[in-house]
């Protein structure tokens, strides 16, 4: 049993497997016990003098829950509420330090968004402390001095301290009196990088996803502002945001020239933060398996209702020899990247076993959802180097991900280690012996008329590949022993455990072989709200840990309504009642598509985690495998 003292404010954070559902939180909370997910190293780290013991404080401090506490422990008061006022009329407001989160109760803003012009892109350039021409609180003590002292970050994608810094009193502006529009639900206002793949969403999602932990806010009821005149045009990942709340995002864009009020509101920690959670952030070497990137992973697929169809009972049917191959193929508008020799490739995965299952995927042609669900059943992702291995994150615990070619940069093999699955590329040797192939692209190639720079052609980005078939199934079969190891040890733990899974899997034949590919269900599609609804709906999320902190809960299944659907685990004391909105769904087949008018039944607000269990535009659309 290992013990992580992280600091003072972390004590008996044990290296255990779960085994008691009343102990298992995240790893931010006061008096945790036994953390949602330890971190592993291995190996040594060649820059720093450190042990095992201090690598897990290190990574759980950069890049797992560790790093919430830390935000969490900067939190300091800059209008405190005047405790003589009345407790509804007062305001409140609090920041992390250089402003990277803030967050209080009873805003008064004025917008001026026109600074934000451009609809084509991020303004880059704005001036962003213009975007609010009036903002501040009342009956409130206001840390002036110390407001200004917070001034050392200012990039527009770093803090909010452009925008906030001007913080003030407005007790004399009547603010309750003057707003033209008052937001009565919990607000969250988040900025975002550039739209173009999924590369770029991922740091604002995680950072998303971090605020609401660090905020205790896992409601569907949130209302969330998009920091931009206009609202992202490229419709790509929009369901990303439904897994945050239930209403659709809005743009700062429509409160301009306008005086708003609301009552609760948190400013989301920004994409780009200095040694903030992305994957340009150095980490320390030898280290995986961020429990934050865990919890987020299975929180977008439990929202989303992404089924997982491999399932313990399929695994012991088809003698776990069944492995699902996705070979990512950059059909895009790009004319560079590419595997040339692709179908080889794929002729030799399928000649290698009968039991291998391969799948050529065109990412840029497929509905987000129906990405994810490729991606949550597949064993091994293969490709080179594109935004398209970004959906890596969303591989099962057990599988590996093969990078062709990483055109020297380790941003994939960064996030393999955050997700904790296996990662692999050609070593040296491989490399010297030609293991890929380069092929030069063509001059006069409509994709570099524009550039007249022919040394481009010449960059390993900017050229294909061909394989060599006989090197990659060598390596082929190290990731494969790999998988199979791995899954097979995911299994054993699942087959023993007392803790039911999130999600209960599709039901299979039992005629089921090792051949068999199991057919999902296409996840829902989430519902598009009016804003005439309720302004209040009730927060059943509970508090924001793993498992129940007081007592071991009887985990009960809630009644399927939905033909094929997948059906939520949860306690007893958290089943819902019937949900009164009905929800379309549909089930895939090869050649026909149905649809039900009633939707399962989930759980509330935020998964359970088991670690056992498995209109306008700020930028162009450009897909999902673009540069």
């Amino acid at each position: 049993m290992f013990k992580l003292d992280y600091g003072k404010q972390v004590l008996g954070l044990i290296c255990s497997k779960i085994t008691d559902v009343s102990k298992s939180c995240w790893g931010y909370e006061n008096n945790c016990q036994e953390i949602h997910l330890m971190p592993e190293c291995h190996g040594t780290d060649s820059t720093r003098a450190m042990d095992d013991h201090e690598r897990k404080i290190t990574w759980f401090s950069q890049a797992d829950f560790g790093y919430i506490l830390d935000r969490a422990k900067e939190l300091s008061k800059y209008c405190a509420p005047d405790k003589k006022a009345n407790p509804a009329e007062v305001s409140s407001f609090e920041c992390t330090k250089h402003f990277t989160t803030c967050r209080g109760n009873n805003l008064y803003a004025r917008f001026n968004t026109s600074i934000l012009s451009n609809p084509r892109r991020n303004d880059k350039t704005a001036d962003q402390s213009k975007v609010l021409i009036e903002l501040g609180g009342w009956n409130c003590d206001l840390q002036a001095k110390r407001i200004k002292e917070e001034a050392g970050l200012t990039g527009r994608l770093q803090s909010w301290y452009g925008e906030l810094g001007g913080y003030d009193r407005v007790d004399h502006l009547k603010p309750i009196e003057r707003c033209e529009f008052v937001e009565e639900r919990q607000v969250f206002f988040v900025k975002i990088n550039s739209t173009n793949n999924l590369d770029d969403y991922l740091s604002t999602f995680i950072n998303l996803y971090a605020t609401i932990h660090l905020n205790n806010r896992f409601s569907e009821d949130n209302q969330i502002y998009i920091w931009n005149r206009h609202l992202p045009r490229s419709k790509t990942f929009e369901q990303l945001w439904y897994a945050f709340s239930r209403l659709p995002p809005r743009s700062i864009g429509h409160l301009d020239g306008s005086t708003a009020c609301f009552k609760k509101f948190i400013f989301a920690m920004p994409p780009n933060m200095v040694d903030g959670l992305h994957t340009d952030k150095p980490l320390i070497e030898g280290c995986s398996k961020s429990g934050l990137y865990n919890a987020f992973h299975k929180h977008i697929i439990h929202r989303l209702k992404i089924p997982n169809v491999y399932d313990l009972k399929f695994h012991r049917r088809t003698q776990g020899k069944l492995v699902r191959i996705a070979i990512l193929s950059r059909a895009s508008k790009s004319e560079f990247r590419n595997i040339l020799n692709e179908h080889e490739l794929e002729k030799a995965l399928k000649a290698r076993s009968p039991s291998n299952f391969v799948r050529v995927l065109k990412y840029n042609s497929m509905d987000f959802s129906h990405v994810l669900l490729d991606a949550l059943n597949s064993d091994i992702m293969i490709g080179i180097h594109g935004t398209g291995l970004a959906y890596s994150l969303f591989l099962p615990d057990w599988a590996g991900l093969i990078e062709l070619h990483d055109c020297n940069k380790d941003r994939y093999k960064k996030l393999s280690r955050l997700r904790g699955i296996g990662y692999f590329k050609p070593d040296n040797v491989q490399k010297e012996r030609g293991f890929m192939k380069k092929i030069r692209v063509a001059e006069d190639s409509k994709d570099w008329s524009h550039l007249n720079q022919s040394r481009l052609l010449d960059h390993d980005e900017f050229s294909n590949y061909e394989v060599d078939i006989e090197q990659f199934m060598e390596l082929f079969t190290k990731v494969q022993d790999h998988v199979l190891k791995a899954r097979d040890e995911y299994f054993k733990k699942s087959g023993t455990s007392t803790m039911e899974t999130l999600i209960e899997r599709q039901p299979i034949s039992n005629q089921a072989s090792a051949t068999e590919v199991p057919k999902p269900t296409q996840p829902t599609a989430k519902p598009q709200t009016t804003t005439t609804e309720a302004n209040t709906i009730a927060d059943t999320a509970g508090p924001a840990t793993a498992h129940s902190a007081t007592k071991p809960q009887t985990i009960t299944e809630v009644p399927n309504t939905t033909t094929n659907a997948p059906t939520m685990a949860m306690p007893a004391s958290q089943t819902p009642s019937p949900r009164t909105d009905k929800v379309p769904t549909t089930t895939l087949s090869p050649t026909t598509t149905t649809t039900s008018t009633s939707e399962p039944k989930r759980a509330p607000g935020r998964p359970i985690i088991d670690e056992k269990a498995p209109s306008g535009d700020i930028s162009n659309d450009s897909g999902h495998n673009e540069l």
